[in-house]
């Protein structure tokens, strides 16, 4: 599981201990990897929908 902030930055990372096996450490990265792109995902959308709300839906140049 990943966190990150609105400006994309991660905040937090927290591996299950039983997903962590040393003979697979590919599989690690791709898990870690997943999650981090989850969570840039979800502030993107969060940010979208927050400035949609203040914006009334009206594309405002130089806002993303």
């Amino acid at each position: 599981e990943a966190t990150v902030n609105g400006s994309h930055k991660v905040l937090s990372v927290s591996i299950k201990p039983e997903v962590v096996d040393p003979e697979d450490t590919e599989m690690l990265g791709d898990l870690v990897a997943a999650a981090v792109n989850a969570a840039v995902e979800a502030a993107s959308k969060d940010y979208e929908e927050r400035m949609g709300s203040i914006t009334g839906g009206i594309e405002i140049p130089g806002l993303r």
